[in-house]
């Protein structure tokens, strides 16, 4: 045989083999990521907790909008009308302001500046106030209201915060000359606000004066998106618009020294597109960071119930209670206990939901789950197993804020409209 032949045999050989190696390695990497998602186990012992939606609250605001209503079992919603927040603005990533709905009146501020309180039984405005003039609306969004007892907080993306009356009457304006891209929040009798130097202040409700001033630096961009504003007690965990996380207790103005905040890893923060959210529920805190790393920290007998967590193929996410509401890339949905990382349930809505949706908004009423997503699509699951129950298509498209009040389902779009729906 010639020695040439022999050799290009030998090379056919040994390329065999390292195809064989190769597919042999994908294969294994294939069913590792499988045996990693499989490893979740059902959960049995446990349940998804129910929120009771019909408290009235003193004050309303984005972090609590949705109050005090119904959801009646496969019922369709039904349009009633739309409103247009001013003229088109520019930025289409943030509506005007969040909706607040009380006594069956609507209040919101357009990309104007231009106060609004509406009749919902007359369909009809009983009060239009521009609040400032000759403003850039590029810069005054997103724009956040407050309504506590008979009084109104507007904070506007350029850092300027004003105080109004039940009729519109301005009582106070502050002007910080700073981008505010994290909704205002009241805690206790303050307001709280995140500038996106990150810098966190307090101010008094009565007169707007300043508290206290907290500044959490870190070299890299702040995202467009803002940051994050919890409360649990007297304390305010906040994740700033650079990713970083802090405590401070509201009652005395100062810092809170956790060290299991510290504790998160938090790998991947000097990214400029990182992105971390926090959630409270009970007594039990969770951080989901960069769409992909769960932690669970039980503030009561302070330890970490999950730590440095893998959840995979995650497009959108939902905290919800004692869960995560993970949509996956696939369109299956499934819902994780945050306590053990066990999986409630999991359901294929590849046959309902575009490649496109995300979920934007759900709750937990009535013993089932309602989750609403980008599209106006609904989709209504028994909480205990995941049972679709009902579905509803709105034909809506860019939806990014849903308020829920009495019987009224608000729908903001992206471009500043807002769609109203009954049951």
């Amino acid at each position: 045989m010639n020695f040439k032949n022999i050799d290009n045999i030998f090379i056919i050989i040994i390329l065999l083999i390292v195809i064989s190696c190769s597919k042999q390695d994908l294969i294994n990497k294939e069913n590792s990521n499988i045996n990693i998602v499989e490893t979740n186990t059902i959960e049995t012992l446990d349940y998804i907790d129910e929120t009771s939606y019909n408290n009235t609250s003193e004050f309303l605001d984005y972090y609590n909008r949705n109050n005090n209503f119904n959801w009646k079992e496969s019922i369709k919603l039904k349009k009633i009308y739309n409103i247009i927040f001013g003229k088109k603005s520019k930025i289409v990533s943030k509506s005007p302001s969040n909706i607040i709905i009380s006594d069956n009146y609507v209040f919101y501020v357009d990309n104007e500046s231009n106060f609004f309180k509406i009749d919902l039984n007359e369909n009809n405005i009983v009060f239009e106030i521009q609040l400032e003039e000759n403003l850039n609306s590029n810069l005054t969004l997103p724009t956040s209201l407050i309504k506590n007892k008979d009084v109104f907080y507007v904070g506007f993306g350029n850092g300027t915060v004003i105080k109004l009356n039940n009729n519109g009457k301005k009582l106070w304006k502050k002007d910080f000359n700073e981008l505010i891209r994290t909704p205002l929040r009241i805690v206790n009798d303050n307001i709280i606000l995140i500038f996106n130097s990150n810098k966190i202040i307090s101010l008094n409700l009565d007169n707007g004066d300043k508290i206290w001033e907290y500044v959490y630096d870190l070299n890299k961009p702040s995202l467009s998106s803002g940051g994050q504003i919890l409360v649990k007690h007297n304390i305010i965990y906040f994740v700033m618009p650079n990713g970083r996380i802090g405590a401070i207790d509201n009652i005395v103005g100062e810092p809170v020294d956790y060290s299991f905040l510290n504790n998160f890893l938090q790998k991947n923060i000097l990214h400029y597109n990182y992105d971390t959210k926090l959630h409270i529920h009970d007594n039990f805190l969770s951080l989901f960071e960069d769409n992909n790393i769960l932690y669970t920290y039980d503030l009561d007998n302070e330890k970490f119930l999950l730590f440095d967590k893998k959840i995979y193929f995650v497009k959108s996410f939902y905290f919800l209670n004692n869960s995560l509401v993970v949509l996956e890339n696939n369109n299956f949905l499934t819902s994780y206990n945050l306590i053990n990382n066990k999986i409630f349930w999991k359901v294929d809505l590849s046959k309902i939901l575009s490649k496109k949706e995300n979920i934007i908004e759900s709750f937990v009423i009535n013993n089932t789950v309602l989750i609403f997503f980008s599209s106006g699509k609904i989709v209504q699951l028994n909480k205990s197993n995941g049972e679709l129950l009902f579905t509803q298509d709105l034909n809506l498209n860019d939806i990014d804020l849903v308020t829920a009040s009495s019987s009224y389902f608000i729908f903001n779009h992206i471009n500043g409209k807002a769609f109203f729906y009954s049951q």
